[in-house]
C-alpha cells in the first residue's frame, strides 16, 4: 500500500507540473527564461505538494496503522492458540486420552490447566482476569452488556483467558451448531490494552472430547462467511 501512495503522489506531481509549464507558456515573458528556471521548482509546485501528500497521508496512515495492528494481534492469536492447545494435550493425557469426564466445573478446569500454564494471575471466582460488562465490544462497536468475568487466567505475556464451562460429558451444543463442546475460552490476545472487540482482539476457542478448536470452523453456527462479525474470524485468521 506504502508503494502505491508513492506511486500516486509522484504521478500527482508529474501531472501538476505539466500543468503549470502549459500556463507559463502562455506568458510574455515565457521566451526571456533562462531553460534552467524553467525546469526547476516553483514554490507553488512545492507547496501544492506537500498539500497532496498530507491529504493523501491522512487518509492512507491509519489504514496502514490499523492493518499493521491486526497483523500484531493476529500473530498473538496463533501463539497463545499453540499455547491452549498444548495445555489441552497435557489435561487430556491426565485423563487418559479424553476430555470427557476430566472437568467437572470451572473451578476444576483452572485447576487442572494452571499446571501446564505460565501465568501472572490466576482466577477462581474473581472478576479481575476479564472484562466487565459494558468494557468489551461487539466488531460493530456496540457494547456487550454482560460479562464472562470469574474463571480465567492473565498469562505472563499480558494475554487474558477467561473459561466458560458447559458440561463434564462434553456434549453441549449451545451457539456451536452441530459440534459438541465441554467448554469454551475466551481470549484477549491484547489484554486490557484495548481495543476489547470480537474479531479484532479477541477469539473464542470451543474445547471438545479430544481437542480443542477455535470458533468458525465448519459446522459451527458462527461459521468463516461471518467474518468479522460473531467470532467466524477466530478460525479464518489462525489458519491463514
Amino acid at each position: 500500500m506504502l508503494s502505491k501512495l508513492k506511486l500516486y503522489i509522484f504521478i500527482e506531481f508529474i501531472i501538476l507540473k505539466k500543468h503549470i509549464e502549459c500556463k507559463l507558456k502562455n506568458r510574455w515573458y515565457y521566451k526571456y527564461l533562462s531553460p534552467n528556471i524553467v525546469q526547476a521548482f516553483t514554490l507553488a509546485e512545492v507547496l501544492i505538494t506537500l498539500l497532496i501528500i498530507g491529504i493523501i497521508s491522512s487518509i492512507v496512515i491509519p489504514a496502514l496503522i490499523a492493518d499493521t495492528q491486526q497483523a500484531e494481534f493476529i500473530t498473538a492469536w496463533k501463539k497463545t492458540y499453540s499455547v491452549v492447545d498444548q495445555a489441552t494435550r497435557r489435561v487430556m493425557m491426565d485423563n487418559g486420552g479424553t476430555l470427557i469426564g476430566a472437568i467437572q466445573g470451572p473451578t476444576d478446569m483452572v485447576n487442572k490447566y494452571s499446571y501446564y500454564l505460565n501465568y501472572t494471575k490466576k482466577c477462581i471466582d474473581d472478576t479481575s482476569c476479564w472484562h466487565l460488562a459494558n468494557n468489551w465490544f461487539w466488531y460493530n462497536k456496540s457494547i456487550i452488556n454482560y460479562s464472562l468475568a470469574g474463571y480465567g487466567f492473565i498469562l505472563n505475556d499480558g494475554t487474558n483467558i477467561i473459561y466458560s464451562h458447559r458440561n463434564s460429558d462434553c456434549s453441549n451444543t449451545l451457539y456451536s451448531g452441530n459440534i459438541q463442546t465441554c467448554g469454551w475460552i475466551f481470549v484477549d490476545v491484547n489484554g486490557f490494552k484495548g481495543p476489547n472487540t470480537i474479531d479484532k482482539d479477541i477469539f473464542y476457542i470451543y474445547i471438545l472430547k479430544d481437542r480443542i478448536v477455535p470458533r468458525g470452523i465448519p459446522g459451527d453456527s458462527a461459521g468463516n462467511t461471518t467474518c468479522p462479525a460473531g467470532g467466524g474470524c477466530s478460525a479464518k485468521y489462525l489458519y491463514q
